[in-house]
């Protein structure tokens, strides 16, 4: 997740990405108005879904206060 700027001084607007690190390759995004663990899970959800059985091993974040 980052912070993008909104459209007036002062306002920002969140940037969550899922980048494969393998590959560099974006996965996933979306951009909301606020920060939420909430809005992070249920991206990861999404990413998950389709690979059913398959369970991703790790996911890494740097650690934001909407990841922990």
């Amino acid at each position: 997740m980052t912070y993008l700027p909104g459209v007036s001084k002062g306002l920002f607007c969140y940037l969550y990405v899922a980048i494969d690190l393998y590959s560099k390759n974006i996965v996933d995004f979306e951009i909301y108005n606020d920060q939420s663990e909430i809005i992070m899970k249920s991206l990861i959800q999404r990413i998950v879904a389709p690979l059913k059985k398959i369970v991703p091993n790790m996911l890494y974040s740097l650690n934001g206060t909407a990841m922990k």
